[in-house]
């Protein structure tokens, strides 16, 4: 068995170092996009997942891990067989910090890492969203029938187009001249 595993194992380290390769620089590139055929297709499926399935993971683990917790403690409490009372109270000690302590701490792990999951998620969404709205306003001209451009608060000239600005004070994209008003804050820009 040992020189099976000594061939074995070089081997397999050399083939997933090419196939790794091969798949970050032939499949996994978005310039490959709509080019892949259905092989290629299913590797760029499985390894550009577009949900997280570590929070239904996280799940799991917290409920093996807790029952896990309190099943141990319960079998050390009642695993006193005749010995010293010093002894059974020193089962009956650590049992009740895995039936009660450990869970709590558990619970308290599983809770902090759905915080950072659930941060995660709200800034995919917050960064979609603001990709999907500046590429809705870059789309968009000022007399388009698509959408409305917000209007200036003093009126523009005949034949002057407002420029898109950046509030300094605020950060509101909005469209008008130098010294039109910022519609989020009402600050005119420096």
């Amino acid at each position: 068995m040992y020189n099976r595993l000594s061939i074995i194992l070089p081997v397999s380290i050399v083939l997933s170092v090419i196939f790794t390769l091969f798949l970050l620089l032939r499949v996994l590139p978005e310039t490959y996009n709509g080019k892949r055929n259905h092989i290629f297709q299913f590797f760029y499926d499985i390894f550009t997942p577009q949900t997280l399935t570590i929070e239904r993971l996280l799940q799991v683990l917290y409920i093996f891990l807790t029952c896990t917790s309190i099943l141990c403690g319960l079998f050390q409490i009642f695993s006193w067989v005749g010995t010293s009372f010093g002894y059974y109270l020193r089962e009956l000690i650590g049992g009740l910090v895995l039936v009660v302590v450990v869970p709590i701490l558990l619970r308290l792990i599983h809770e902090l890492l759905l915080l950072a999951l659930l941060q995660l998620r709200a800034t995919r969404d917050i960064s979609a969203k603001l990709d999907q709205l500046l590429a809705n306003q870059a789309v968009q001209t000022p007399g388009s029938e698509q959408g409305t451009s917000p209007s200036p608060s003093s009126p523009l000239p005949e034949g002057s187009v407002p420029d898109r600005r950046c509030c300094p004070y605020c950060g509101t994209l909005y469209r008008g001249q130098a010294d039109t008003p910022c519609p989020g804050c009402g600050k005119t820009a420096p």
